[in-house]
């Protein structure tokens, strides 16, 4: 059995050139590449990257990188460093200390916090481009529990707690995406991130995907959302995926609904936002039309995945 280079070459020399007629030269390997496909190839096993399942991650990976352009994140930003590492939220919450996030309130109904242009996935801390929604989406289910987020339309700005949540799961999701996938543009699956990071995510558990459409207002997924909430009368977590971007959602037991986005809304030259509303259709409804208007992009068909955290 191989275990390494240097087993490798125990291997080469006692059962092929014996005699020395043979020579290996490690002079062309590259050390950083063979450590970020290693890292890849972890991550599509699941983090048991084993023989068995190296074929399979292999296949996974080509797979990918023949199929995915990554038409949402700003070319070339991986020429810019990126400080993303450890202190990196508490910087960024730092130097934002006296930033307030103002409700735009849009009815008695329903309303949007929008952060600042330097506040969002693809800018935070001198960034330029991300591909780390899935797995900010994620992350921030897990703040929501953790530090017990309550949701109010009564608001007339962003709360502390959402505020320094939303920063923490973006400079998360973004440290582990640079840490796996270095330069790779890869869209995740909830499936993908769970896989990965679960038990670093506090993930317990996922249920299975829920798909759905835009027709008649996305009734079939505002009554997939009300249906759960009636029979748990708990609150919820899900992760909805449309048109290669992933926000999260909120759903309290009294039926308020968030929308989580860390995207960055070039149209309107403005960072993430949280959309809450009275009821789930609002909310998603009002997503929808910020898609669109920001975006450029329909919601049209789309995945939504509930997920169970350990606290």
């Amino acid at each position: 059995m191989v275990n390494g280079f240097l087993s490798f070459c125990d291997l080469f020399f006692d059962n092929v050139a014996p005699n020395g007629k043979y020579f290996i030269s490690p002079l062309r390997i590259n050390g950083s590449a063979i450590e970020s496909i290693y890292s890849i190839l972890k991550f599509s096993s699941g983090g048991n990257l084993s023989a068995l399942s190296y074929g399979p991650s292999l296949g996974k990976l080509i797979n990918r990188k023949d199929m995915i352009q990554n038409k949402n994140s700003e070319k070339g930003y991986r020429d810019v460093v990126l400080n993303i590492s450890g202190t990196a939220a508490a910087n960024v919450i730092c130097s934002t200390s006296n930033l307030v996030i103002p409700c735009q309130r849009l009815s008695n109904c329903h309303c949007i916090f929008t952060f600042p242009t330097s506040i969002s996935q693809s800018t935070i801390g001198d960034r330029f481009g991300s591909n780390a929604c899935t797995l900010i989406a994620v992350k921030f289910g897990a703040y929501c529990f953790q530090n017990k987020l309550d949701l109010s339309l009564l608001w007339n700005q962003l709360p502390d707690m959402w505020f320094t949540s939303f920063v923490n799961a973006i400079c998360d999701g973004n440290e582990v995406y640079d840490e796996l996938y270095s330069n790779t543009a890869v869209y995740l699956d909830v499936e993908d991130v769970v896989n990965a990071v679960g038990d670093l995510f506090s993930v317990e558990s996922v249920d299975q995907i829920f798909a759905f459409t835009n027709d008649n207002e996305f009734q079939d997924l505002v009554d997939h959302i009300n249906g759960v909430i009636q029979v748990s009368h708990t609150d919820h977590y899900g992760v909805m995926i449309s048109q290669n971007m992933t926000v999260g959602v909120f759903v309290k037991s009294n039926g308020l609904c968030a929308i989580i986005d860390s995207h960055q809304h070039v149209n309107s030259n403005g960072g993430g936002m949280i959309i809450m509303a009275n009821d789930p259709k609002k909310a998603i409804t009002e997503y929808a039309n910020c898609l669109l208007k920001n975006q450029n992009l329909t919601l049209d068909l789309g995945t939504l995945n509930w997920v169970k955290y350990t606290m």
